[in-house]
């Protein structure tokens, strides 16, 4: 949804789910039943940007300010996190592959000035490849921000999700 020039990703602040990458590597599924392939547990955060934008919306800064002290819990000081920045369909792949990679950018920057250390944060653009709402590509719900908590066995899907958006 846009609301006065803000992109509304939806009504939650954190929704909880998995990302497993299938042989064409262009969906995520949100609470499904477990596959075959290993699935990385994701945290879809709904940070709002300015619309067409990676600028924060007005606002957002508490929300902000929240996430960074979820990740600088003890339980999670030696976590390294994936943030994934994501688009809707509207624009062309290159434009959605570069503003979803400023996003997730913007994200992480702004985290690191919370103080959460900026070598825990790998910031990855996927574009319009992954949306929430495969149904209705152009939804305000596939514009968002997603967490994934990262071990070394991941390395292999890093690359993958890369690969998106070349």
């Amino acid at each position: 949804m846009t609301d006065g020039g803000l992109e509304a990703t939806g009504p939650h602040v954190l929704e909880t789910g998995v990302l497993r990458l299938g042989p064409s590597e262009a969906r995520a599924d949100i609470g499904s039943p477990p596959s075959p392939e290993p699935a990385l547990p994701v945290v879809e955060a709904d940070i709002f940007f300015l619309f067409d934008s990676a600028d924060f919306a007005p606002g957002e800064s508490a929300k902000l300010d929240r996430f960074a002290v979820a990740l600088e819990d003890p339980a999670a000081a030696a976590v390294t996190f994936l943030v994934l920045g994501h688009t809707d369909a509207k624009g062309s792949a290159a434009y959605n592959c570069a503003l979803s990679a400023r996003r997730a950018d913007a994200l992480a920057a702004a985290l690191a000035e919370r103080g959460v250390a900026a070598g825990r944060l790998v910031a990855i653009g996927v574009g319009e490849a992954l949306p929430r709402n495969a149904a209705d590509p152009t939804a305000a719900e596939n514009r968002r921000v997603a967490f994934a908590p990262l071990k070394a066995a991941d390395a292999d899907r890093i690359v993958r999700l890369a690969r998106l958006c070349p």
